[in-house]
């Protein structure tokens, strides 16, 4: 589904999406692989683990993750879930 993988600099690199190795810390900073999964109504964690073991969630999930952080008070926004050399400069 995601073409070949390669790994450059610390990043996944496919040939649909890119992501970065932060998305373990983001599944930590939403209380973890069991607690993202429950808030995402996953009746199994091995989705979620299934992510962070890749260090990847997948594109289409990134407005479900948005959703639980914020509904638990988590500011997280898609540039957050991007590689850093790919996000909007803030010095604009």
């Amino acid at each position: 589904m995601y073409g070949h993988t390669i790994y450059v600099d610390g990043c996944t690199h496919s040939l649909y999406i890119i992501v970065c190795m932060e998305h373990q810390t983001i599944i930590a900073r939403l209380g973890g692989i069991r607690a993202l999964a429950r808030k995402l109504g996953h009746p199994h964690h091995t989705t979620v683990q299934g992510w962070s073991d890749r260090n990847q969630i997948p594109l289409d999930r990134w407005s479900e993750i948005i959703t639980a952080a914020d509904e638990d008070g988590i500011a997280l926004s898609a540039s957050d879930l991007m590689p850093a050399n790919l996000r909007p400069s803030e010095a604009a």
